[in-house]
């Protein structure tokens, strides 16, 4: 929320089933603390219906994955964009460039 959000009081997080990474205690608490410290107003977070979690995305970066091992190296952002359109084959993979650099410095 800090680094990439956009000063949003209100906030609304997608999430699949997974019990440890999105259902643990800790994230719980965490996100609890961000309401208690007026960090955000409200959260709400909605999961995946059991049977249904299945996310078209996910496919996506397993066939993402088998591109970036197949590669030699990636050593600048060109080459990951290069990866990414190679995906294409067998998906349409747009890559997005959405960050201004100079905002890390």
């Amino acid at each position: 929320f800090e680094l990439h959000g956009m000063g949003e009081t209100y906030a609304t997080l997608q999430a699949d089933n997974c019990v440890g990474q999105n259902k643990n205690k800790t994230m719980m608490w965490y996100l609890a603390w961000r309401t208690i410290t007026d960090q955000q107003h409200k959260i709400d977070i909605q999961y995946m219906l059991p049977g249904h979690t299945k996310f078209r995305p996910d496919s996506y970066f397993g066939i993402f994955k088998r591109q970036y091992r197949a590669q030699n190296c990636i050593d600048t952002l060109d080459d990951l964009v290069k990866c990414v359109r190679e995906c294409g084959k067998e998906v349409t993979c747009v890559p997005q460039l959405c960050r201004d650099w100079s905002y890390y410095d």
